[in-house]
């Protein structure tokens, strides 16, 4: 795939495009420095980012079942069906198993930090919630929404004035992180922008409207699914605070993937998360 050639050239200590131009061609900055990284250390990167992804969807399965149990209290039905639910997800298994990108990788960060969040707001907490979600933002950019949603959480929940110590704490992880990643953008690229961006994003309606159709290709590939899950919803809601949350950010979610106009990729990889 295409993010071999950009960690071989990695790897070789060439531009990602060619001697004389650099054009920053991905989206997935930390994956591809990982996948570099076991590179140089003769790890095969097309079976190591297969293991990478099958050792995510399995740390997912139990972090999710932890979860279930602080959402369904006094349920083991309910914790045990949401889980196998969550596990045969056909998307998630198809990139888990079968495809070599980032999306399950991403989709352990978005969710360990999101869980963190409801785990109890320690100090220790707050840093590793706020460190996967700067980590998910610099493994796809869209991983800043969980970042900003940590923000929002704790100005909700606590207020500006009783949040200052966690929002400073977040915000200096964040600077500590991704500063660094801009300033060697600007630096190598002149961008802190991918040239993907450039290639796949515009303003136009028209790329509003393919969101909407591939989000409506997603609902009708997994229909049999989403009628389940509506059911499912009206007689297992025990409305949580999390489960209040996670609706907040699946909007957010399906809002950005309708603004960039999805995907061309097959299996609806952005739904992952």
């Amino acid at each position: 795939s295409y993010y071999i050639f950009f960690i071989l050239n990695s790897f070789l200590f060439r531009s990602n495009s060619n001697e004389s131009e650099r054009v920053q061609g991905y989206t997935n900055f930390l994956w591809v420095i990982l996948l570099t990284g076991l590179k140089y250390f003769h790890f095969d990167f097309v079976n190591t980012s297969i293991a990478i992804n099958i050792l995510s969807y399995f740390i997912l399965i139990i972090i999710f079942f932890w979860v279930a149990k602080k959402v369904f209290i006094n349920s083991t039905e309910q914790i045990i069906f949401s889980t196998l639910l969550f596990a045969s997800s056909p998307n998630l298994l198809i990139w888990s198993i079968g495809g070599g990108l980032e999306g399950p990788f991403f989709t352990l960060l978005c969710f360990s930090s999101f869980s963190l969040l409801f785990a109890g707001r320690t100090k220790r907490n707050i840093i590793l919630s706020a460190i996967l979600s700067v980590l998910a933002a610099l493994t796809r950019p869209e991983g800043i929404i969980f970042f900003s949603f940590g923000i929002f959480y704790y100005l909700l929940e606590d207020g500006f004035h009783k949040s200052k110590k966690n929002l400073t704490i977040s915000l200096s992880v964040f600077v500590i992180l991704v500063f660094p990643y801009i300033l060697w953008c600007l630096w190598y690229y002149n961008d802190v922008v991918p040239n993907t961006y450039y290639a796949k994003v515009s303003s136009d309606l028209d790329q509003v409207k393919e969101g909407f159709r591939y989000c409506y290709r997603f609902i009708m590939s997994i229909s049999h699914i989403s009628l389940f899950l509506f059911i499912a919803y009206f007689l297992f809601r025990q409305l949580s605070k999390f489960t209040h949350y996670s609706q907040v950010i699946f909007f957010l979610f399906l809002s950005f993937i309708i603004a960039i106009g999805g995907d061309f990729m097959f299996s609806y990889r952005f739904f992952i998360p």
